[in-house]
């Protein structure tokens, strides 16, 4: 039950502080990052990187997209600079 609890409450950390970073980066306040908001906050990232992270195409990186793609490491857990 304690291992349940303490792998729960990661897990909310991990999903809070991607909706902050989120928040942080999404500069038109749509909920969605667009490959200028992600370019804005990550630089390194370019656009066939970007492209990749989309998963369902629409040009744009909804809170799914963006976990994942945390999760896989193709989204650094810092912004740069």
């Amino acid at each position: 039950m304690t291992l349940r609890l303490i792998t729960l409450t990661a897990a909310i950390g991990l999903g809070a502080a991607s909706l902050a970073w989120a928040e942080s980066a999404d500069s038109d306040g749509d909920g969605m990052l667009s490959l200028g908001e992600v370019l804005a906050a990550y630089p390194s990232i370019d656009e066939a990187t970007f492209t990749a992270m989309d998963g369902n195409g629409d040009g744009v990186l909804d809170e799914t997209e963006i976990q994942a793609a945390r999760e896989s490491g193709t989204l650094p857990a810092q912004q740069d600079g």
